[in-house]
C-alpha cells in the first residue's frame, strides 16, 4: 500500500539503501537496471532534509555537494567508481501543478523548453557547473518529478554519462529532445500522471527510451481515502525504486 507520506513526503524514511542493490556498472551507456535502482534510490533520499551522509555510508557513497536555491534542490554523489548528480522534486505537487509555467521559451534554432524548469535550473547552474568541473569519475544524472525535468536541461547542456529520470514531465519540444545526444532512459510507473504535463497539444514531446515499469491498467480503481489515487500512488520515489 502507497501512502500519502510516501508520496508527499518522501525524505521522511529510514529504509534509504536498506535494500539488495547489484553492483553499479559507471560504464554502462545502455539501460542498466541495477543502474536505474540505485539513481532512484538517490532520487528519493534527495528529498530529505539533513542526515543523508548516514544513509550513503551504507553503501560508500559521500555527499560532496548539496544545491539550495531558491527552492531548487540538488546534490552531487560520489563512489569508488562513480558519481551522480542528483536533483529534487517538489514536496507540494497541488503548488506544483498549481504554479506551473507552461509556456515554452525559445532558445533558437526552433528549440523551446518550459520555461519554469529552465528558470529553476539557472539559480544553481553556476554552483553546479564548478563542481561537476571537478569530478573525474564517470557521471551520471538523474532526477524525479520536477527533478527528472532539471535533470534532463542540465543533461542538454554539460553531457552526462548517461541520463535517468523518474516520473517525468514533459521538458521541450522536438527540436530540443533531437539535440540531446546522449543516452537517456525515461522510467515511468504505470498511470503517473505527473508524466502527462505539460500538455503534448503545446508541442512537448518526452525525451530518452521508456523503461515502463508496469502496465497501465483500463481502470483507476480508488480502494480508500486514506491512500492515494493509483494516478499519484504511481508518482511515489517509493514504488519507482521497488518496482523497478
Amino acid at each position: 500500500m502507497t501512502t500519502w507520506n510516501d508520496l508527499l513526503k518522501p525524505g521522511n524514511a529510514n529504509d534509504f539503501f536498506t535494500r539488495e542493490f547489484p553492483p553499479f556498472e559507471p560504464d554502462a551507456t545502455a539501460y542498466s537496471r541495477a543502474n536505474a535502482m540505485w539513481l532512484a534510490e538517490l532520487c528519493r533520499l534527495v528529498y530529505r532534509d539533513d542526515g543523508r551522509q548516514q544513509f550513503l555510508d551504507r553503501v560508500n557513497l559521500k555527499e560532496v555537494k548539496p544545491f539550495n536555491q531558491e527552492g531548487t534542490q540538488a546534490f552531487l554523489v560520489e563512489g569508488p567508481s562513480f558519481a551522480a548528480l542528483v536533483f529534487r522534486g517538489s514536496d507540494d505537487l497541488q503548488a506544483w501543478f498549481t504554479n506551473l509555467k507552461i509556456r515554452p521559451d525559445r532558445l533558437g534554432n526552433g528549440v523551446t523548453v518550459h520555461t519554469g524548469f529552465e528558470e529553476a535550473l539557472d539559480v544553481v547552474w553556476e554552483e553546479v557547473t564548478k563542481s561537476l568541473g571537478k569530478v573525474e569519475k564517470p557521471c551520471f544524472f538523474s532526477g524525479h518529478s520536477l527533478g527528472a525535468a532539471l535533470a534532463t536541461i542540465a543533461a542538454s547542456r554539460i553531457a552526462p554519462r548517461a541520463l535517468y529520470t523518474f516520473g517525468s514531465p514533459l521538458v521541450g519540444n522536438r527540436e530540443f529532445v533531437d539535440k540531446l545526444r546522449i543516452p537517456i532512459y525515461r522510467v515511468d510507473d504505470g498511470h503517473d500522471i505527473v508524466t502527462t504535463v505539460p500538455p503534448a497539444e503545446l508541442g512537448y514531446v518526452h525525451a530518452g527510451q521508456v523503461q515502463l515499469l508496469h502496465v497501465k491498467k483500463g481502470t483507476l480503481d480508488h480502494q480508500s481515502w486514506f491512500e492515494p489515487p493509483e494516478f499519484l500512488a504511481d508518482h511515489a520515489p517509493i514504488n519507482y525504486v521497488e518496482r523497478i
